[in-house]
């Protein structure tokens, strides 16, 4: 099964749509209600997709660790948010922040012994794939620059604390695989 959590106007066939909204889905579920009405270890794909942002922040790990108990060993689960630099993150006044390639760290099994991360209680994901996201429409060098960052996590870290992040991004694309 997969599941399209928050899916609003992306209603996917083949997928269950979930939303709150008066709009066509599979299952009507406010994603701030815990439990979800899925059982334990039934899906292999779940997406939020420009949902997380549209949730108040201390509901934000909650949705995650749902998602997780959800999801089938080996199952993943995809993650779109706007980037800390974009417009998209502030445009909207019911967006609660933006988010960098480092945001979901603390959902990865010892991606850091010792750290801060070892003591919220997270639910732990096998690995993790992070990848920022440009505007090509009008800006047609991000396609390089993109290109650039995403060579791996020393590259989107030059990107995210230095000079270069003046030219926004547009969003994070993150897939945590359980």
């Amino acid at each position: 099964m997969k599941i399209n959590l928050g899916s609003g106007v992306d209603y996917r066939e083949g997928w269950v749509n979930v939303d709150n909204q008066n709009i066509k889905c599979d299952v009507k579920h406010n994603l701030t209600i815990f439990p979800y009405p899925f059982e334990d270890n039934c899906a292999d794909a779940i997406e939020l997709n420009s949902v997380l942002e549209h949730i108040p922040i201390p509901l934000q790990q909650p949705i995650i660790n749902e998602c997780f108990r959800i999801l089938k060993l080996g199952g993943t689960l995809t993650i779109r948010v706007p980037h800390f630099t974009s417009f998209h993150a502030y445009n909207d006044i019911e967006h609660h922040r933006g988010y960098t390639s480092h945001s979901f760290d603390g959902f990865i099994r010892n991606i850091e012994p010792n750290s801060m991360h070892e003591y919220y209680d997270r639910k732990k994901f096998r690995s993790s794939q992070a990848k920022i996201i440009f505007g090509k429409k009008i800006q047609v060098w991000n396609y390089l620059i993109e290109l650039f960052v995403n060579i791996n996590q020393f590259t989107r870290d030059i990107y995210e604390q230095s000079f270069l992040s003046a030219n926004p991004a547009e969003g994070v694309h993150v897939e945590l695989t359980k």
